[in-house]
């Protein structure tokens, strides 16, 4: 007879987010976005990097969506000559290239300039269907056609709500008719696609309410027929975010498109105060840091489907204070603790399924005044995993209710507390705590901490081996055997022993009985578990050589499995029987995710 106690059997439960091409979408807008957060890149005038480097710094700061590249990879004047010949060169270096991405591309123009015409078309002239619709399909339904297999978003040009007047933009009736007219063009060459109205500006600066004025005279003159997503942007101090997007989202639900999704394709704050007014008073290093959770786990609690970060690539060419706005330095390129809170963001957050807004402190729609008390917001993902952001302006302390089965937290400052000189190393600041009963309360501060549960064995880790043993896995790790009893670190877990004292909980035990049926002996396997450690699997395998192993009702069968003070008794027997010229072996095998 033989025991084998496995030493390690771990199978890596894979966590898996949107990296390849968009998933196939329908006429009406799915659920769920192929991104969740996204980010703006290059913006006016700033790096010296080719395309295909700022790409791969993209993916490594594991982007998912990416909107406004160059800024406009398919404005009308980007892909098409005056001649009405297309060009695609630079589209293609970034819409068909092999990266990881999602994308929103935008159609016509991103700044004041009258992209709306075609190519060599005088300044003055507005546009009308009767003019341009025949040469405004073939631009559209060119870009489509040509890019459709990847793309399904379309956003048509950008912040129109200040560009109200023809020809460089459109009254709001005009842009309804407008938004119409490209989204039956852009629907004939795919009727998959979905069309996302241009971002209504928010700035700092910019009174919020002239764009919802704007949102309701588009509306009123029948503009909710021309698009699938309604975009806005908000650059307004974080606090007050969820007040504008109530304002949006009842608009929206009295014009009767309770259904429709919202995206915000641009939001962020500066590393520094900036003189011209566009940023609140808490903009500096760590302020911005802050601002990559803050601001995207606040909307996506409201309902928020998508969230861009606006930018990559701090804009040198603007002395304004969206200067600063990037994840990386202007000047030097060099990355801010922003760029690491970002990744994070993306590692942490990205691909989740539900999200609830489950504290709300002080939201206001005032820029100066606003924000103290408890923000929490909660994260559940399609594997079972939960997580929460929390912070309080004013050191407030949350409680975290509906905790039954968890052992223990993690929490993670989201903003790095240490950054090297060349923007090339970053330290957090980390720490965990035990969970008595279904709840546990927090002390927050101002800067986000990201919440995690932590599994049972980490916990049981913690509890057995110090801060320097826990980094080392000939110690602590699952194969380990530190007290050389032949038991491995994850063994001793499942079995309730003490990893540091040799032979210190019930040792399994094997022995034989007569089948029932048949009267001859079988091995049968007792075992002593620890019934808390439901975060393992412990499975009972059978086998006639120690090569191959098999479990299952067809190979064994429970013969009792009873609890009693946290110990589960469980006795198991091989339904291959023994005889005088055959071996057989049973051992216990421990998996954990």
């Amino acid at each position: 007879m033989f025991i084998s106690l496995s030493r390690l059997c771990s199978s890596l439960k894979a966590i898996c987010i949107f990296l390849g091409a968009l998933p196939v979408l329908f006429a009406v807008a799915p659920s769920t976005p192929p991104f969740r957060i996204g980010l703006n890149g290059v913006f006016i005038g700033n790096s010296s990097l080719t395309t295909e480097q700022q790409l791969a710094l993209f993916e490594e700061v594991g982007c998912v969506g990416l909107r406004h590249f160059n800024p406009n990879d398919v404005g009308w004047s980007s892909v098409q000559y005056p001649n009405g010949l297309f060009k695609f060169t630079d589209a293609d270096a970034v819409l068909a290239s092999a990266h990881p991405f999602g994308y929103l591309p935008t159609f016509y123009g991103a700044d004041a300039l009258n992209y709306y015409v075609p190519p060599g078309t005088a300044s003055t002239n507005a546009w009308s269907a009767s003019s341009y619709g025949t040469q405004t399909t073939t631009y559209l339904q060119t870009v489509v056609n040509r890019y459709k297999a990847k793309i399904k978003y379309w956003e048509i040009a950008n912040e129109m709500n200040t560009k109200t007047t023809p020809p460089a933009g459109f009254t709001a009736a005009g842009y309804a008719a407008f938004l119409l007219y490209n989204r039956n063009a852009i629907r004939a060459a795919d009727p998959e696609a979905q069309v996302v109205i241009a971002g209504l500006l928010g700035n700092y600066g910019y009174p919020m309410a002239n764009a919802y004025s704007w949102l309701q005279d588009v509306l009123t003159a029948g503009g909710g027929a021309g698009f699938d997503v309604f975009n806005y942007h908000d650059y307004k101090s974080w606090w007050t975010l969820t007040t504008h997007f109530d304002q949006f989202r009842a608009i929206l639900d009295t014009n009767g498109l309770q259904t429709m999704p919202i995206w915000v394709s641009e939001t962020a704050q500066a590393s520094r105060i900036s003189t011209s007014n566009v940023n609140p008073a808490y903009a500096s290093v760590d302020g911005q840091a802050a601002d990559v959770w803050r601001r995207p786990c606040l909307l996506f609690g409201k309902g928020v489907q998508t969230v861009f970060w606006h930018s990559f690539w701090s804009n040198s060419a603007d002395p304004s204070g969206f200067h600063d706005m990037g994840l990386v330095d202007a000047t030097s390129g060099i990355r801010k603790k922003a760029w690491y809170s970002f990744r994070l963001l993306n590692q942490k957050v990205e691909g989740f399924s539900a999200t609830s807004l489950v504290s709300v402190g002080t939201a206001t729609d005032d820029n100066v005044t606003g924000g103290a008390g408890v923000w929490v917001v909660r994260f559940d993902f399609a594997d079972g995993t939960r997580r929460w952001v929390a912070w309080s302006p004013n050191n407030q302390t949350a409680t975290l209710a509906g905790l039954t089965g968890v052992s223990g937290l993690a929490l993670t400052t989201v903003v790095p507390s240490v950054l090297s000189s060349d923007g090339l190393t970053a330290t957090w600041t980390s720490s965990s705590m035990t969970v008595s009963g279904d709840s546990a309360s927090i002390t927050l501060a101002d800067s986000p901490v990201l919440i995690e549960v932590v599994p049972r064995f980490t916990v049981w880790q913690q509890a057995h081996f110090s801060v320097t043993e826990l980094t080392d896995s000939s110690v602590s790790g699952d194969t380990a055997d530190p007290d050389s009893d032949g038991l491995a670190n994850l063994i001793e877990y499942a079995l309730g022993s003490d990893p540091r004292v040799a032979s210190s909980g019930s040792s399994p035990s094997v022995g034989t009985d007569l089948g029932a049926t048949d009267a001859l002996p079988h091995l049968i396997f007792t075992l002593q578990l620890d019934a808390g450690a439901t975060d393992i699997t412990s499975l009972v395998e059978v086998s006639g050589d120690l090569q191959t192993w098999q479990s299952g009702s067809g190979n064994t069968e429970v013969v009792s499995d009873t609890t009693s003070a946290n110990v589960r008794t469980l006795v198991i027997r091989d339904k291959t029987a023994l005889d005088t010229t055959s071996r057989r072996f049973i051992r216990l095998k421990v998996t954990h995710p």
